[in-house]
């Protein structure tokens, strides 16, 4: 996890907002759900991408700071981004399948 995904998990963590309204346990599930989406071998990887779309948008209903709320947003941005690429990887190409008769 980058720098500026800590700092953003940090500053939802110490918001008097979030601790008033008992969401810490969610940015702390946030924060283990990205972690492990980040380490995750494929296997559980659309299960953790749920997971914290679901948290993202839980917390961005409890916050009203619009930094906490951009934020979440770059948080979920940056789940997509990494999502979309590990699932737009050249390898799984199966280049047979873009062939005609006439190429053999």
């Amino acid at each position: 996890m980058n720098k500026k995904l800590k700092s953003i998990l940090n500053s939802l963590e110490a918001s008097p907002e979030i601790k008033e309204k008992k969401c810490v346990t969610k940015v702390r599930q946030l924060r283990s759900a990205y972690a492990n989406f980040e380490h995750d071998d494929g296997r559980k990887i659309d299960t953790l991408k749920n997971r914290i779309t679901r948290l993202c948008i839980s917390l961005y209903a409890q916050v009203s700071d619009p930094y906490l709320k951009k934020g979440l947003s770059t948080i979920q941005s940056e789940c997509d981004k990494s999502y979309n690429d590990m699932n737009d990887d050249p390898g799984d190409y199966d280049y047979s399948l873009s062939m005609n008769k006439d190429d053999f």
